[in-house]
């Protein structure tokens, strides 16, 4: 249960880091365009749905979880060491 409690956590961590503009991700790329290139930027907002779905189901972030899957096992040993698990 803890395994996947970590996973999951982790995922949606990852996931919100996606620079699409409704998460998060788009906020950090963001604060560091220009003015000029930010507002080009948030104007695919309007597609940013369409163009996450595309991801989904290209499967084209299935490259996500290698870092999910990385950090997980990670944090699962290193609490089980300190535990002594």
């Amino acid at each position: 249960m803890s395994v996947v409690s970590v996973s999951l956590n982790y995922a949606l961590g990852i996931f919100n880091l996606i620079p699409l503009p409704p998460l998060d991700g788009s906020k950090i790329i963001e604060a560091f365009l220009p003015y000029e290139a930010a507002k080009k930027y948030e104007s695919i907002t309007q597609y940013s749905f369409f163009i996450l779905m595309a991801l989904l189901l290209s499967g084209a972030l299935s490259v996500l979880s290698y870092p999910i899957h990385f950090c997980s096992e990670t944090t699962i040993v290193l609490v089980s060491k300190l535990f002594g698990f």
